[in-house]
């Protein structure tokens, strides 16, 4: 398997390796710079990347171990974030890469290990990381004039960011106790500079994860509706809630993208590729079946245009 780039001019090319058995890419900036991880098998060691036209494939290097893999990329295309083996290989710590000062460890937050996941235009990091009591991680968010700050959590468990916009508006998941004892269920939060984190809720069910948040704070995830078995995708905003996008009677979906204004996100749903459009006024336009998105627009049989 090797990593890919498309567009609507030349189609899929081949980013190919950088000597590994396998490739894979995991973001792209608005110049068309890629990021991820080529795989060398045996040796177990996996490398992150960045990839433009100009350069081809870029080892970002380590922190001295021999496992490092890239997350994500900024939309400028000039902030890498991952995680990264350190010396020894025993504990794991999130990385910002920057082709000045190339990578720079984050540390923890007193843990042996830390994993970062999303970037935003400022540089802000954010992901998750061990705390020094052992067996509980914590969603962070990392600056450079502020290092790593503690999200907390919902409760006495585990949470993890996974998106943060560029205006700072942070969400992801946190694992919170149900009546089960030593059970745990986990639901989609946001936390927004200077308040506290904020449970999203559920469709009806038991859990909930947040995937992407667009610069108007708008998350999109999926969940469980009451029948505790259907995966439905979500749009969430402060003024209209959780807002089910997934089409009646539809067993799983889940929305994974949202645009940078909040009006279009992308998922599956039927088991499809699905684009939603979602309103001012809470509404939202049926998902999209079957459709081939490209740069004129939407088309296909039964595709739903703007």
């Amino acid at each position: 398997m090797h990593a890919f780039r498309w567009d609507d001019k030349l189609g899929m090319l081949d980013l190919g390796t950088m000597g590994g058995i396998r490739s894979e890419a995991t973001g792209v900036g608005d110049d068309g710079t890629v990021v991820g991880t080529d795989y060398f098998g045996w040796t177990g060691w996996q490398r992150a990347f960045v990839w433009t036209e100009d350069t081809g494939m870029i080892d970002l290097g380590t922190l001295g171990g021999t496992q490092t893999k890239a997350t994500a990329i900024n939309h400028r295309g000039t902030v890498v974030v991952g995680h990264s083996s350190i010396a020894g290989n025993a504990d794991i710590h999130a990385f910002v890469w920057t082709r000045a000062r190339g990578m720079v460890d984050l540390g923890t937050l007193g843990g042996r290990f830390s994993y970062a996941y999303a970037v935003n235009a400022a540089g802000m990091v954010v992901g998750s990381s061990g705390l020094a009591t052992g067996g509980v991680a914590h969603a962070f968010a990392w600056t450079e004039s502020g290092g790593m700050a503690d999200l907390g959590a919902l409760s006495n468990e585990s949470s993890r960011a996974t998106a943060v916009s560029d205006d700072g508006v942070i969400a992801g998941i946190s694992y919170v106790p149900t009546a089960v004892p030593r059970e745990s269920t986990s639901h989609a939060f946001v936390s927004i500079p200077g308040r506290r984190m904020t449970d999203l809720g559920t469709l009806g069910g038991r859990y909930s994860w947040a995937f992407a948040v667009s610069n108007d704070g708008v998350i999109v995830g999926m969940s469980d509706i009451a029948d505790q078995t259907t995966t439905h995708a979500f749009a969430w905003s402060r003024k209209h809630g959780m807002i089910d996008l997934s089409e009646p009677g539809s067993s799983f979906g889940t929305a994974q993208a949202i645009s940078a204004n909040g009006a279009w996100a992308v998922g599956v749903d039927r088991g499809r590729a699905a684009l939603w459009e979602i309103h001012q006024d809470g509404r939202r336009r049926p998902a999209s079946f079957g459709c081939d998105i490209n740069a004129v627009g939407i088309t296909g049989a039964g595709c739903h245009r703007p």
